[in-house]
């Protein structure tokens, strides 16, 4: 039996510049329930066999991408998942974030 292992990003996944002032070059929030970018320019693609579906969040305003349909764990590694691409072009100190915390 093939377990499917879900992965939900919340809020949203961005690329920085960091330097003594973060600077957004890529920000998805998901809130559109499609892959544009809310700042910037960049895509994301589905690789192989994954499939991903936009998820409802606690309110009306916030929604998560989720993916699933990976390989069983040990098996057939780095074939599935999602690509981003993004120009990184005359950019230093580039960190990525995942999902945000609201309280």
């Amino acid at each position: 039996m093939s377990l499917i292992r879900p992965l939900l990003v919340y809020g949203f996944l961005s690329m920085i510049v960091s330097s003594q002032a973060q600077i957004f070059i890529t920000k998805w929030d998901f809130n559109a329930a499609n892959l544009q970018p809310s700042v910037g320019t960049g895509t994301l693609s589905l690789i192989v066999g994954t499939t991903a579906t936009f998820a409802g969040g606690f309110d009306d305003e916030n929604v998560g991408w989720r993916t699933a349909n990976y390989p069983s764990q040990g098996q057939n590694s780095l074939t599935a998942g999602f690509q981003m691409q993004i120009s990184t072009v005359d950019k230093s100190g580039i960190s990525l974030l995942r999902g945000q915390t609201r309280h």
